[in-house]
């Protein structure tokens, strides 16, 4: 459908209107006489593109040349004012659509520029320019006083929502000026600036933990508009320090880290193998690693803006077993232990070898005298790896846990507990204390590995003995049946179990853990003597 402008602004009359009158036609281009049609026209400022400043509908019937008649101002408003419309200060367009049933279906017709404006619409006031630039509205009241307006005032300043506890740097979000300039500034606060001051979006860069109060003015020749956003940074992470390197020091070994003030840290390895950190939170954790190796760690402070690290250097030297202070060796029924100090427990570094040799298909019993058990029945076995006891032999029927037994006076048969210490001592990832220690069969990650010795495991598995226990693969007694050597130890614990069961140790040559048994009490197994 088409419709053919005949007369735009012919005459103004009051209330404020001016006359409009097109023809209707089809998209045939025939002539649309005699018909009910709706019509929508629209006041568009500045272009053809512009913005629309009112709009009006009409309700309209064709002549029989298909003339349609409008007084624009007098319709259906659908938006604006039309006494506003401030005909003498920008160009205006019209902007008309149709719908030919009558209906809101409209389609658009076209826009074109309003020349020119009947006189009456314009005439009630007077547009001057200042040297500045600014524009000037003079109108007169009815009592002839003059009345002067500068327009276009500049935008409302709006420095958008506050932000509080953010990183570095800010996006501002300022609103973009339609009339003026905008420029930012800080009122409040020190150390910050913006990368462009003239951006409404600009990052906004402060120091960390600090406060701003930030100033958006929207600025013309007729005045300014302002508004303020308060924006608060994040403090920084305390700044890391892993502490001194350790250099020619023993596995495993403290770390010295400093506790962040602000922000969690973190240990991460950086270079090297085989090192295990056993609380990677911890300033202070326990960090063990290879003999002869070394370490590059790092300790890193976060928080959810940033981070800071320091590095530090380890270097393990090879473990050389201590003897006990003061004990290095003891005599005890005519033969030597060497002695060695775990941690802070003082160990017998030999299985003990006393008592008078009884072949094993028989039995030893409570008659007063020590018997023990040789592998295969022989006495060199004895010699080289100790003896083999049943537990109540080895107790002498002192059932009471930590019992002296067989052990020399002011040395002991380790209760299970203090099994558990050696054990959480010489692993590299479950300390002392660890709940892993507590569980029955096979446990931890390299204890079993580090107490066995160099040399005489099957297959060549054998152990790397860094703190000089020195288990040796003895192999034991059971069912009056010599069996395992080279394969196994088994090691008698003073802890009763049940009245049948006592708790044992076992290293074994093809698994790098402990395993914490219960035993019947009829096995013959190694001991080890415990200082008190």
């Amino acid at each position: 459908m088409v419709m053919v402008t005949i007369a735009v602004a012919v005459l103004a009359q009051a209330p404020q209107a001016f006359k409009y009158q097109a023809v209707v036609r089809d998209n045939a281009g025939d002539i649309i006489a005699g018909q009910v049609v709706s019509i929508r026209v629209s006041i568009i400022q500045d272009s053809i593109n512009g913005t629309i400043i009112y709009s009006e509908t009409h309700s309209s019937t064709t002549n029989q040349f298909g003339l349609t008649t409008l007084e624009i101002g007098t319709g259906t408003v659908e938006a604006g004012v039309f006494g506003n419309i401030n005909w003498g200060t920008t160009s205006h367009f019209l902007k008309t659509e149709l719908d030919e049933s009558g209906g809101t279906n409209y389609q658009f017709m076209g826009t074109s520029q309003l020349l020119s404006v009947p006189y009456s619409l314009n005439s009630g006031s007077l547009t001057l320019t200042s040297p500045n630039g600014a524009n000037y509205i003079v109108t007169v009241d009815d009592n002839g006083n003059l009345i002067t307006n500068c327009f276009p005032m500049p935008s409302v300043a709006n420095a958008g929502p506050y932000q509080d506890s953010i990183c570095i740097p800010a996006i501002l979000a300022a609103n973009n000026p339609q009339y003026g300039n905008g420029v930012w500034n800080v009122v409040n606060g020190t150390g910050g600036s913006f990368a462009d001051t003239t951006n409404p979006a600009s990052e906004f860069t402060g120091m960390p933990g600090n406060a701003y109060t930030l100033h958006w003015t929207i600025s013309n020749a007729c005045g300014y508009t302002e508004d303020d956003v308060n924006i608060s940074f994040l403090t920084s992470p305390t700044v890391a320090d892993a502490g001194p390197d350790q250099l020619n020091t023993l596995t495993p070994t403290t770390l010295a880290a400093n506790t962040p003030g602000n922000g969690n840290g973190l240990w991460t390895i950086i270079s090297g193998t085989g090192g295990n950190i056993s609380n990677p939170s911890d300033p202070a954790s326990s960090f063990s690693g290879i003999p002869d190796s070394s370490y590059t760690l790092r300790w890193t402070i976060s928080t959810i803006c940033n981070s800071t690290y320091d590095e530090v250097n380890i270097n393990f030297i090879g473990n050389v077993p201590q003897p006990c202070p003061g004990i290095p060796t003891i005599t005890y029924e005519g033969q030597i232990y060497n002695t060695v100090l775990i941690g802070d427990q003082c160990w017998l570094k030999e299985n003990l070898n006393v008592g008078t040799k009884i072949n094993g298909v028989d039995t030893a019993f409570n008659n007063g005298i020590i018997e023990k058990y040789c592998y295969n029945d022989l006495e060199s076995y004895c010699d080289t790896l100790g003896g083999l006891y049943l537990w109540h032999e080895a107790m002498q029927y002192i059932t009471v846990q930590g019992g002296q037994g067989i052990c020399p006076v002011g040395w002991h048969i380790p209760t299970d507990d203090e099994w558990k210490i050696l054990e959480g001592t010489v692993d590299s990832q479950y300390p002392v204390g660890d709940p892993e220690w507590d569980v029955t069969g096979m446990r931890g990650f390299d204890a079993g590995l580090n107490l066995k010795s160099t040399t005489g495991w099957m297959y060549d598995d054998n152990g790397t003995d860094l703190y000089g226990f020195t288990g040796l693969p003895s192999g034991k007694l059971n069912g009056h049946a010599f069996y395992n050597l080279g394969g196994a130890c088994d090691f008698w614990s003073s802890t009763e179990y049940n009245a049948y069961a006592k708790l044992n140790r076992n290293l074994q040559y093809s698994n790098n853990g402990t395993a914490r048994y219960n035993s019947w009490f009829t096995n013959g197994f190694s001991v080890r003597c415990l200082l008190d």
